[in-house]
């Protein structure tokens, strides 16, 4: 079947930032997510599950435990198991970009910052 962000599940994080579910297996998960100008996730870390991030439009600054990094169109990163992170959109335009977790994180597995 071909996925697009018509057909597939929708889930709001926060006003404004969203997310497709392209796939949506306990092994990996596949997501379109959409952030606005000046909006960002919230920091946390997975003790089970590593992400990759691999940016489609816009311009986005990742932090991570061990430091930031900034994405631009077609760059990418992988973020390790038990590493903080956090994705800011720094650009002047929405920043839309692929999500990738293996295994896909399960609700137990998000631990936010204290």
């Amino acid at each position: 079947m071909i996925r697009n962000r018509s057909n597939v599940l929708l889930q709001e994080w926060s006003p404004s930032h969203f997310a497709w579910s392209l796939t949506d297996r306990n092994e990996v998960s596949i997501k379109v997510e959409e952030i606005p100008v000046a909006g960002h996730s919230d920091a946390h870390y997975h003790k089970e599950s590593r992400q990759f991030f691999f940016i489609l439009e816009g311009r986005a600054k990742v932090d991570l435990t061990e430091g930031g990094y900034m994405l631009k169109r077609f760059d990418g990163i992988e973020i390790p198991t038990e590493s903080m992170h956090q994705i800011s959109n720094i650009g002047e335009e929405k920043l839309l970009f692929l999500l990738i977790s293996w295994p896909k994180v399960q609700e137990h597995d998000v631990h936010k910052s204290n």
